[in-house]
C-alpha cells in the first residue's frame, strides 16, 4: 500500500535501519512499538524481499501476529513447531503436517511469502530443501503411465490407501480410476485411465462426487516431511539395527532388564512397521537414521530474507525452557529403555540457532528495548508509538481530532473493512467540512493534512508522532474497547495532540 509506505522511506529513522542492515550488516533493534506499528515498520523493512520471517515467542502470539499482519501482506502463513516430547505418540493427527507442507509447497514454488513462526520450530531437524524439490510428483493429462508405479510413489510420500477418499492424504483406486486427495489442496481430484494413458483430471467435491474443473497438470507433494523410499528405510533400519545393538549391550551389561526388553520390543514393532507399511508412529523422531543431512528450516532462506525477532528476550527464553524441557525429558526415555541415543538429537541448541540468525539480515522489535543475551543488537533505533483511543462511537471526537491532526500536517489513513462503509465515511466527513477521499488499494502517497479512507482490515490503529503519521482502524470509531493499558480515563472528548 503505497500510501502508507512513501511516509516510511522518507522518514529518517527508517532510513538509517536500511542502511544499518543493508550496508552495514548490523543486527538491529527498535525499541518502542507496539503491534500495528511494529508490523507497519516490517512491512517496510520487507520490500524487495522474497520472504519474511517473523520469529515469536508462543503459538497464541504467532496466532496473533497472523490475523493482524494480513492487513499489510495477503500471503501470510503460520508455521507451527512439531510437539518434540509426544513424537512417539500419534496424537496431533496431519494437522501440523499439512500446515507445514503448504509453507514447503510455496517455498518449493518460490512463491513470496510471510512466515510467522515460534523459535521452537526453527529448533527442529528437516530434510533439507533439495530433498523438498525432489519429491514432487507430476501426473499429466495424455501421459503413459504405470498405475502401480504412482501407487508406489503415493506410498513413499506418506499418503493412505482407503476404499474411498474423505481428507486430505489419501488416495484410492477402483479399477482404472484413482483418486487422490493431495494434502495441500482444497479438494481431491480423479484421474481416469484407458488402459495406461490418463484419459482425464478433474478436481471433484467429496460428499457429492460432482466434478468441479479440469485440470491438465496435478502436483503432487508428500503428506510427510519424511518420504521413506525401500532404499531409504533399508538403510535407516541398517543404522537403527547398528545402535540399537550396542545400545542393548550397554543396558544388559547394566542389568537393566527391563529397560532393555522395552528397547528390543519398541525397534521390532519399528521394523516391521516399516518393511510391512513403509511408515510408522513417531518416525519423525528417527530422522536421523533416514537422512545423512537434516537442517533448521531457517537454513531454507537465503539472501532474499530477513528474519523480525517478536520481543527478543521473550524468544530467547521460550528458547532456553524448550531445549530444557526436552533434553530433560530425553534424559529420563534415554535411561529407561524408551528410545536410541540418536532419537534425543533431534533439535538444535537454541545457541546454534541464535548463531545462524546472526548470519541473517535480521531486526529485533522490543516495546521497552530489552535485550536478549544471545541476539545482542549493534544498531539500536527508539521511535515511539501510540495506540489510537478508542472513540466509543462518539464520530464528533473523532472528527475534533482529524482537525486537530490537520493543522499540524499529519497525513491521515483510515482502514475500513468494506467499500461500502468507505465511501460512506467520505460522505460523512463532507457533511462535517472534513476534505477526505477514498482509495481501494491506497495506491499513491499521501500529502500532509491528508485524509485518505481505504480498505482493510486493522485491528486497532497507530499514530508517530515523529513521522507525523495516523493510521485509524474503523474499530477504533464504531466499538467500545478497553484500553490495553491499565490507566484511568475520564470521559472522552478527543485525543490529546
Amino acid at each position: 500500500m503505497e500510501a502508507l509506505r512513501a511516509p516510511l522511506k522518507q522518514f529518517d529513522k527508517f532510513q538509517q535501519m536500511i542502511k544499518a542492515i543493508d550496508e552495514d550488516n548490523y543486527l538491529v533493534q527498535v525499541n518502542g512499538l507496539g503491534d500495528s506499528d511494529r508490523f507497519y515498520f516490517m512491512d517496510g523493512l520487507g520490500e524487495g524481499c522474497r520472504y519474511r520471517l517473523i520469529v515469536t515467542y508462543s503459538d497464541q502470539r504467532a496466532r496473533q501476529i497472523h490475523d493482524q499482519y494480513r492487513f499489510f501482506d495477503k500471503e501470510v502463513y503460520v508455521y507451527p513447531a512439531k510437539d518434540v516430547l509426544f513424537y512417539s505418540a500419534d496424537i496431533h493427527g496431519n494437522s501440523i503436517v499439512q500446515q507445514r507442507m503448504e509453507i514447503l509447497e510455496t517455498l518449493a514454488k518460490g512463491e513470496p511469502a510471510t512466515i510467522i513462526l515460534t523459535i521452537d520450530a526453527l529448533l527442529d531437524r528437516i530434510p533439507c530443501k533439495e530433498e523438498l524439490l525432489n519429491n514432487v510428483f507430476h501426473i499429466r493429462d495424455k501421459d503413459t503411465v504405470d498405475l502401480s508405479d504412482i501407487i508406489a510413489t503415493l506410498v513413499e510420500f506418506g499418503y493412505e490407501k482407503n476404499d474411498w477418499i474423505d481428507g486430505a492424504g489419501q488416495f484410492a483406486v477402483r479399477g482404472g480410476i484413482l483418486d487422490i486427495f493431495p494434502l495441500t489442496t482444497e479438494c481431491p481430484y480423479r484421474v481416469e485411465l484407458w488402459g495406461d494413458e490418463v484419459d482425464s483430471i478433474r478436481s471433484f467435491d467429496v460428499e457429492s462426487q460432482r466434478s468441479i474443473e479440469n485440470v491438465e497438470n496435478l502436483i503432487i507433494y508428500p503428506a510427510t516431511e519424511i518420504v521413506l523410499s525401500k532404499d531409504r528405510i533399508q538403510k535407516g533400519i541398517e543404522k537403527i539395527e547398528k545402535e540399537h545393538k550396542l545400545y542393548s549391550a550397554k543396558l544388559k551389561k547394566e542389568f537393566k532388564t527391563e529397560e532393555y526388553a522395552r528397547i528390543n520390543k519398541s525397534v521390532e514393532a519399528l521394523k516391521e512397521e516399516l518393511t510391512e507399511f513403509n511408515a510408522a508412529i513417531g518416525i519423525d523422531s528417527y530422522i536421523n537414521y533416514f537422512y545423512d543431512k537434516v537442517v533448521s528450516f531457517l537454513d531454507y532462506f537465503q539472501d532474499d530474507t530477513i528474519v523480525f525477532i517478536d520481543e527478543p528476550t521473550k524468544v530467547y527464553d521460550r528458547a532456553v525452557g524448550s531445549w530444557v524441557e526436552f533434553s530433560e525429558s530425553m534424559v529420563g526415555r534415554l535411561e529407561g529403555g524408551y528410545i536410541l541415543p540418536g532419537q534425543a538429537d533431534i533439535l538444535y541448541d537454541y545457541k546454534e540457532i541464535c548463531s545462524k540468525l546472526s548470519n541473517k539480515k535480521t531486526v529485533n522489535f522490543s516495546v521497552f528495548g530489552e535485550k536478549s543475551q544471545e541476539l545482542f543488537p549493534m544498531k539500536e533505533i527508539s521511535i515511539e508509538g501510540k495506540t489510537v483511543n478508542s472513540y466509543n462511537n462518539s464520530f464528533d471526537s473523532l472528527v475534533k481530532d482529524i482537525d486537530g491532526w490537520k493543522k499540524k500536517g499529519y497525513k491521515i489513513v483510515l482502514v475500513s473493512p468494506s467499500v461500502t462503509r468507505a465511501k460512506r465515511l467520505v460522505e460523512d466527513f463532507r457533511d462535517r467540512d472534513i476534505v477526505s477521499f477514498f482509495i481501494e488499494d491506497g495506491g499513491r502517497a499521501l500529502e500532509a493534512t491528508e485524509l485518505l479512507i481505504t480498505t482493510g482490515r486493522l485491528e486497532q490503529g497507530f499514530r508517530i508522532d515523529e513521522m507525523k503519521l495516523v493510521v485509524i482502524s474503523e474499530s477504533d470509531i464504531f466499538s467500545v474497547k478497553t484500553n490495553r493499558r491499565k490507566r484511568k480515563v475520564s470521559s472522552y472528548t478527543g485525543e490529546k495532540i
